[in-house]
């Protein structure tokens, strides 16, 4: 009678699961952080020195990188940065004051004759020496579609200004900047071109608030800093159409007056204090 014989491959995989399944596994010791759990075990240097090395190699193990007990321990929790809090609600205030002053001048200037408006211009300063109309140009605005363009970004720096370094950055900087940045642009106008609304400031106040971050979100290193705020930079305020009625250079000159007047004030700003256990954690940083 002829016996049967298992093929060849079958034979060899029938002999490693037989190995398997008669090997011996070394106990393992409770779990020392859950008791009821297996899954929650780590191996003590006992046990290393038990699985991967013989009695001979087990005192070759003595001294070496083996895991500690605290590797495998959770990481402490992360400290938030100066710049981590939320601002508060009542911190919108004079934003929203400032935009609304916004709403007011633009409708009166809406209404009065365009000879008499409240726009600026290179003749109207250097000329006949109207500066007033340097400050009175950031509030009044074109028409309500430019008004509204500006108000989200508008509403969310100046809000965030005002939160975390107070009143001498917004409202008191950003109306600097967007003076400056008004002069500054119809120096370079013709004489005769006009200039109204405030974009010039509003790309002065997002620059200012980079540069402070640069300055005081310390819980990230200055490459990860800067990364962030370049991108922040080109996300925001690089435009995506070009319109010619759009004064692009007083964009340029808002935003690179307001970088200069950040390393001004960089020694001297200080953040307002936030919510009592905030500092506490701050201070631990």
């Amino acid at each position: 009678m002829r016996r049967y014989r298992l093929p060849r491959f079958r034979r060899h995989r029938e002999a490693l699961l037989f190995e398997r399944k008669t090997a011996v596994v070394p106990p393992r010791s409770p779990s020392i952080y859950d008791t009821t759990s297996i899954y929650n075990h780590h191996p003590t240097h006992i046990e290393y020195d038990a699985i991967y090395a013989d009695e001979e190699g087990a005192a070759l193990l003595e001294g070496s990188d083996r895991p500690e007990v605290d590797d495998f321990l959770p990481s402490p929790p992360k400290l938030p940065g100066p710049l981590d809090r939320r601002p508060q609600a009542g911190d919108l205030r004079p934003a929203l004051g400032l935009f609304l002053i916004f709403w007011v001048v633009s409708l009166h200037d809406w209404r009065e004759a365009k000879a008499d408006g409240l726009w600026v211009s290179g003749d109207r300063v250097f000329r006949h020496h109207e500066n007033w109309r340097l400050v009175t140009a950031l509030f009044a605005h074109a028409d309500i579609g430019h008004l509204l363009s500006n108000a989200p970004l508008f509403l969310i720096f100046g809000w965030y200004l005002y939160a975390y370094f107070g009143p001498w950055i917004f409202p008191g900087a950003a109306l600097l900047v967007g003076v400056l940045s008004n002069l500054a642009t119809v120096h370079f106008y013709e004489a005769q071109e006009r200039l109204l609304g405030a974009s010039g400031m509003l790309y002065g106040m997002v620059a200012l608030w980079l540069v402070l971050y640069m300055r005081f979100e310390t819980n990230l290193k200055p490459p990860v800093r800067f990364m962030r705020a370049l991108g922040v930079s080109l996300l925001l305020l690089f435009p995506t159409t070009f319109e010619p009625q759009t004064g692009y250079l007083a964009h340029a000159l808002g935003f690179g007056i307001g970088l200069v007047l950040g390393l001004i004030v960089w020694p001297i700003v200080k953040l307002r204090p936030g919510p009592d256990n905030y500092a506490e954690l701050t201070a631990l940083h």
